[in-house]
């Protein structure tokens, strides 16, 4: 047996081993990514509030990145176990991968364009009530 069938053989051994876990990472716990998002959305506003974040990176741009990719690779993995929500539960698993998972980036944006045309959330609101 050569080197590269050895190591074709673990690889599919620890691919096995992943796809049959009898728990989940606690990566994969939803409400712990959002309340990451809400963190970082806070932090990189807190940064661009001071100056500190290049001007033309929208603060609510990272965390919104973070969001689709960590809910994007939940829904896939979601589709054997479902949505895990702790302390709220689990939601049933879904076969709509490909729905959901073109659909979120969509939905992102829009609350983001939402979001922008209320008057907190507004960059150029917030700087003119700090300047007043």
């Amino acid at each position: 047996m050569c080197v590269h069938d050895q190591i074709s053989h673990v690889v599919l051994l620890v691919f096995q081993e992943a796809v049959h876990l009898s728990h989940r990472p606690f990566l994969h716990n939803t409400t712990l990514v959002l309340v990451l998002t809400m963190l970082l959305f806070i932090f990189v506003y807190l940064l661009s509030r001071y100056g500190v974040c290049p001007s033309w990176l929208d603060y609510d741009l990272p965390a919104a990145m973070f969001l689709v990719a960590c809910l994007s690779h939940q829904l896939r993995d979601s589709t054997r176990r479902g949505v895990w929500l702790p302390p709220l539960g689990t939601l049933p698993p879904h076969k709509l991968y490909l729905l959901v998972t073109i659909l979120l980036p969509l939905v992102v944006v829009t609350l983001r364009q939402c979001c922008k045309q209320l008057p907190l959330i507004n960059k150029h609101v917030l700087h003119t009530v700090q300047v007043i």
